[in-house]
């Protein structure tokens, strides 16, 4: 359903690279479990913002998109078929940022799969006509070659062929009904 791509990684990933990283306020979570971990194996590191310098950029797009779930509350209204999309947070802006950002990109994506499903559309009907056209060809060889074999006039001398049929058929009738 679209409430699933909604709240999909996939999509949320895309959210979490455009948006900055969150800053702390009062609404904030306490420290993350790696940074309680890292805290107790490494005292020398002391506070969750030297933690978070060392992640890699995959772990802290992993730890937004899980921020980003916690918050985002994505419903159908009634047996509409209306999406709400909604961020918790105590900044308005945030709030405001995170829904758009989710909605451009939500967006995008279906754009970006329609696009897909097109190409690989176009690639397939593209291959297939090949694939037909040299089927054409050869079908046509064959036909002609039995033509050949079996002493059938082509196409040209046939309707040659048809031609003086018609203008005999023609003679004949004006000859009876005299």
């Amino acid at each position: 359903s679209e409430i699933g791509v909604l709240v999909s990684d996939r999509l949320l990933f895309r959210v979490a690279e455009r948006l900055p990283v969150p800053e702390r306020d009062e609404e904030a979570e306490a420290p993350g479990l790696l940074a309680q971990v890292m805290a107790f194996l490494a005292p020398d590191i002391s506070s969750e913002a030297e933690v978070a310098e060392e992640q890699t950029e995959a772990q802290r797009l992993a730890e937004m998109v899980a921020w980003l779930r916690s918050r985002l509350q994505v419903e159908r209204e009634g047996a509409t078929f209306i999406i709400t999309v909604a961020f918790q947070s105590q900044n308005p802006e945030l709030s405001a940022r995170v829904v758009n950002t989710v909605a451009e990109q939500y967006l995008a994506l279906q754009n970006e799969e329609q696009v897909e499903r097109a190409t690989l559309a176009t690639r397939w009907l593209s291959s297939e006509s090949s694939r037909l056209s040299q089927l054409l060809m050869e079908l046509e060889t064959e036909v002609q070659t039995y033509r050949r074999e079996n002493a059938i006039p082509d196409s040209e001398n046939n309707s040659q062929v048809m031609q003086e049929i018609a203008d005999l058929s023609q003679r004949y009738d004006a000859v009876r009904f005299r």
